[in-house]
């Protein structure tokens, strides 16, 4: 199709130098020929006027002279010698004349074709401020105005595209946000002698988080905190998936270490790859304050004694990660006067302006020095507040919950 359109324009080229040039060869011709008339008749009518020449008779056909047409001869014989000589001149002149205005006419209506098949990139040189110079400036302002008036009408495409896809997004996202707020515990559990406070902020809309007190047969309580790697929807869709299957194995098994590779098990076959949950899961008796509790991969609990603070120690690997893994399981009596704070790691690894990041340690010194257990969490994030600054952006999710015994 293009070798086509390529091959009809310049057809359209040659035709229209062509019949220039015979235009041309045509005006050059007739000039001549006008010419030999002009002559022709001045010599005739000087010739009438005058009269003959001496000794000169007339014709047997009246009064026209017997070298009339010899005269007549010549002069058409000049017509046909001018013709012959005139015909080749004009022809080169023509094309030689013609040339250069029907190479800017073909350069204009090739700019034209290629601009209407898409390429917009097409100017043609202004060599000439004559008629064509005119119309190849008007071509060259008209390229750039419709480039211009495409160039907008793509912005406001693609402007108006992102609104749309950010609407949806935000739409999906609002939808996945009320459906993980309702997974998590819409009240905490009272229990005599036991005050519970929980705290959960996602880095977005939704996060990677969970926690959830229920409560076990003979009156314990279960107790889980947990991380999944990553943020955004994937991740609140694995801690819906997390969260169901340890309130299920919890259900069947009394031993938090048995209860996590269980739920390592069946996460490890439908977890994607490079993602994975830390998660510690405590069972408590209230009666006695026994916690018994197994660890997989999470950020280690404090628990806020008398004599200062000391972690809940207990190994195993993440959730999902590795498939048949064991959890080492412990205990812990929790005396009265005693918190135990459980945490993610949104809260340690939040970073102030200067990079420095809040840290173990930080947290360990600001448990040993506050007196007020019950305001613990709003005491750790108002020392968060301080440390981060007013323009801090949420790194990470942070969730904080606080188990402790009244006296």
């Amino acid at each position: 199709m293009a070798h086509r359109r390529k091959i009809e324009r310049k057809r359209r080229g040659i035709g229209l130098q062509a019949r220039m040039t015979v235009s041309f060869i045509a005006v050059a011709v007739l000039n001549v020929l006008l010419l030999e008339l002009l002559v022709f008749t001045t010599f005739f009518i000087i010739i009438s006027r005058t009269g003959l020449p001496p000794n000169t008779s007339r014709s047997s056909q009246g009064n026209i002279p017997p070298n009339y047409f010899a005269i007549l001869g010549g002069v058409l014989f000049t017509s046909l010698f001018w013709l012959v000589v005139m015909t080749p001149a004009g022809a080169f002149f023509g094309v030689l004349f013609t040339r250069g205005l029907v190479k800017r006419i073909r350069r204009l209506i090739q700019a034209t074709a290629r601009f209407a098949e898409g390429d917009y990139t097409q100017r043609v040189q202004v060599t000439k401020r004559d008629e064509v110079g005119q119309l190849e400036s008007q071509f060259n302002t008209m390229a750039e105005q419709l480039v211009e008036s495409i160039k907008k009408q793509q912005e406001l495409a693609e402007y108006n595209a992102r609104i749309e896809e950010r609407t949806r997004i935000e739409q999906e996202l609002q939808t996945a946000r009320l459906i993980q707020h309702s997974l998590l515990p819409k009240r905490l559990p009272e229990l005599a002698g036991w005050r519970l406070a929980a705290y959960y902020q996602p880095a977005r809309e939704v996060g990677g988080d969970l926690y959830d007190c229920f409560a076990l047969s003979d009156g314990r309580l279960g107790l889980v905190i947990g991380d999944v790697t990553d943020k955004g929807i994937p991740a609140a869709m694995l801690m819906a998936s997390t969260r169901s299957m340890l309130r299920a194995a919890a259900q069947s098994s009394d031993s938090p270490g048995e209860v996590l590779a269980r739920v390592n098990n069946l996460l490890y076959s439908d977890t994607p790859e490079r993602m994975f949950v830390t998660c510690f899961y405590a069972i408590l008796d209230p009666a006695s304050g026994k916690l018994r509790y197994a660890n997989a991969g999470h950020d280690l609990p404090y628990r806020r004694v008398r004599a200062g603070v000391a972690e809940l120690l207990a190994t195993g690997m993440p959730l999902g990660l590795m498939p048949a893994m064991s959890y080492e399981e412990c205990e812990a009596i929790v005396g009265p006067g005693e918190t135990i704070l459980f945490y993610s790691d949104g809260l340690v690894e939040a970073h102030n302006p200067a990079r420095e990041m809040f840290g173990f340690p930080r947290l360990k010194t600001l448990l040993t020095a506050t007196s007020d257990q019950a305001q613990l969490i709003t005491f750790l994030l108002s020392e968060l507040e301080n440390f981060t600054g007013e323009e801090w952006e949420q790194e990470d999710d942070v969730t904080l919950v606080t188990l402790q015994r009244t006296m």
